[in-house]
């Protein structure tokens, strides 16, 4: 457990003496991380209010993890979307002829 404490302690000694430099490379990393979506987020969201502090922590993670949210939604909707419908497309014409027969069978 002393463990863990001294290198959180390193760690807030190493980010104060370059504080700005630091929040820099914390924003392009939860950025890039939150557009791979990978699990574990939110431990990097505790992360960031035990380092900056609770309210500019709690910024900086909501800010850059929506922004590279919004940036995963908009490369899957507008680049990867025609690459599986050409993959896809026998499937997915498919589905759509079902939904449009039975649409409220569906919904039901």
């Amino acid at each position: 457990m002393d463990t863990i404490f001294n290198f959180l302690f390193i760690i807030n000694n190493l980010i104060e003496s370059n504080y700005l430099i630091s929040i820099l490379i914390y924003l392009i990393f939860i950025y890039f991380y939150s557009f791979l979506s990978l699990p574990g987020v939110v431990f990097l969201w505790v992360f960031s209010g035990f380092v900056f502090g609770t309210y500019l922590g709690y910024l900086i993670s909501i800010i850059f993890s929506v922004l590279g949210f919004l940036s995963l939604f908009l490369v899957s909707k507008f680049i990867l979307s025609s690459y599986f419908y050409k993959f896809f497309k026998n499937k997915i014409i498919k589905i759509k002829k079902i939904i449009h027969k039975s649409s409220y069978e569906i919904l039901i």
